[in-house]
């Protein structure tokens, strides 16, 4: 049932949902040595 409330989430908040991937990209590139790639896309986001 996770996939149906996840679908559901995409339809009513796509923004938030756009945030909570970045929060787990950031997290996927810290537990993979991403510091730099990360701290230069925060640069870029300026």
């Amino acid at each position: 049932s996770e996939g149906k409330i996840q679908l559901r989430h995409e339809t009513s908040a796509p923004r938030q949902n756009a945030l909570q991937l970045g929060k787990d990209v950031a997290q996927w590139l810290l537990k993979n040595g991403g510091e730099e790639i990360l701290l230069r896309a925060v640069d870029a986001e300026k």
